[in-house]
């Protein structure tokens, strides 16, 4: 197999209804008819077997299915600390394990390229910049997983696995103790 830096896609979330009171969270398997799907709405299944979200979809995806793994993001630190040598927790290993940092880092670059960057649009703090926006996402297609976790010591795979793609989310900061992030989540709570 050829390795590949995968590419990345900035989505933009589109905003949720006014009305949300009665929202419930449900297991992420949209209806047929709200998917424009045909058939049986897909099913989700929950893992619980102490493999982290990257191993979950190299299972899934060494089993034939197409599967897509989420990565809860920093938004000021491409990789969390991977690239400083930082704590190994879920983006840093991610990150250590997979083409994911290449996508990250051109996410990075084409959005301090943008007119949003030349213009000035910064956290209240000049330090931070956040390389993943607040009302979407970045989506790394075709990323290339070829190392086992941090529970297996990293070692090489046998052969590399691609996932469909990560989609990387970034999380508000509500932890004074964190240096390298600014406390940014909203106070209104309607508004978070």
């Amino acid at each position: 197999a050829e390795s590949h830096v995968a590419g990345h896609q900035v989505q933009r979330a589109r905003p949720l209804p006014e009305d949300t009171e009665g929202a419930a969270l449900g297991n992420g398997a949209a209806p047929a008819e709200a998917s424009g799907a045909t058939g049986a709405a897909p099913k989700v299944v929950y893992d619980q077997d102490g493999r982290t979200v990257l191993e979950n979809a190299v299972k899934v995806s060494k089993a034939g299915k197409k599967a897509v793994a989420v990565n809860a993001a920093s938004a000021y630190s491409v990789g969390g600390g991977v690239m400083s040598g930082g704590r190994h927790a879920l983006e840093e290993s991610c990150c250590i394990t997979s083409t994911l940092l290449a996508s990250l880092q051109k996410a990075q670059w084409d959005q301090m390229q943008s007119q949003e960057h030349a213009q000035g649009h910064y956290h209240d703090s000049e330090a931070f910049h956040a390389h993943v926006p607040v009302d979407g996402c970045i989506v790394s297609p075709f990323v290339e997983v070829f190392r086992e976790g941090s529970n297996d010591g990293y070692g090489f795979l046998d052969a590399p696995v691609t996932l469909q793609g990560v989609c990387s989310v970034a999380m508000f900061n509500m932890n004074p103790r964190v240096s390298d992030s600014p406390l940014d989540a909203p106070r209104d709570f309607k508004t978070y």
